[in-house]
């Protein structure tokens, strides 16, 4: 999750290697009462100016079953810390990889691994 304990990352560290995108198939749901699943960062980044907007790119790649529809939608956690997800839908012959729009209001750090 977001916002504890992560590493600066800098010339004396290096870049945590990307792991291969995952099917939405093979991604199970966070808990047994979770209405979707998660979707996490892959790339450090940094909004640095406010109403900056960034494209997040996922762990998840298409294909979603023919007629279904993915719909990208705000966690509560994302807000509490600035962050606002813009709503977005993925359609099921969207093959690519998944990504999320964010938008801030403030300067913020986002890590490989933060889930929005």
């Amino acid at each position: 999750p977001a916002g504890g304990g992560h590493a600066p990352v800098g010339p004396a560290t290096s870049p945590r290697p990307k792991a291969a995108p995952l099917s939405v198939h093979d991604v199970p749901a966070t808990t047994r009462g979770s209405a979707g699943i998660d979707l996490v960062n892959q790339e450090d980044m940094d909004i640095t100016l406010p109403g900056e907007v960034l494209l997040m790119p996922s762990q998840i790649q298409g294909l979603l079953p023919e007629g279904m529809v993915g719909l990208v939608l705000p966690r509560s956690s994302a807000s509490k810390q600035g962050l606002f997800v813009v709503p977005g839908v993925v359609d099921s012959d969207y093959g690519g990889i998944i990504h999320v729009q964010l938008w801030s209001h403030l300067p913020k750090q986002l890590f490989q691994g933060d889930a929005w």
